[in-house]
């Protein structure tokens, strides 16, 4: 379609070897903002957990959490680190699984809205208390997002701009 001179933007995620113009969140800024508000809480075991390795919104968005963590000193032992499909079912296992690697986790930075979803779900059956015992941060602002008990602490992205940008 691209060769053929139909004109074609790519919003919000960037097809690996296209040769057209992309229009992207701030993926890297975003998350590390969002890191390094919860290292300011006095976080300091912070995960990060979710994002499929083959796109390159998770390679952006590992990249700003490792900057805030590297920045502030911290330790990112591997465990910390979950790649995996975005879903609310993967956001329940990631939670179980770096906790099982390191209970003593404070905070955990989410791929996604999605996936914290599932991330909160999971710490009530574990008897997590969020906001006391576990800080959870997505991405994307979904509107779901102001729905939750509690409300997600969330990195917006606004979709809808980029469209008229383009």
């Amino acid at each position: 379609i691209w060769r053929s001179g139909f004109p074609l933007v790519q919003i919000m995620r960037e097809v690996p070897f296209s040769q057209f113009p992309a229009i992207l969140a701030d993926n890297r800024s975003g998350t590390y903002e969002a890191t390094c508000h919860l290292i300011r809480l006095g976080h300091q075991k912070i995960a990060f957990l979710g994002g499929r390795e083959d796109i390159s919104d998770y390679h952006e968005r590992l990249t700003g959490f490792m900057d805030a963590m590297n920045e502030a000193g911290l330790r990112v032992p591997s465990g910390y680190i979950y790649p995996i499909a975005n879903s609310r079912d993967a956001g329940r296992k990631a939670l179980k699984t770096v906790m099982d690697y390191d209970s003593q986790i404070s905070a955990v930075v989410c791929f996604s809205d999605l996936m914290a979803y599932g991330v909160l779900s999971v710490s009530r059956e574990l008897g997590i208390k969020v906001g006391s015992d576990l800080a959870v941060v997505g991405f994307d602002d979904l509107a779901d997002s102001r729905l939750t008990h509690p409300a997600l602490t969330t990195v917006q992205v606004e979709a809808e701009l980029f469209a008229q940008a383009s």
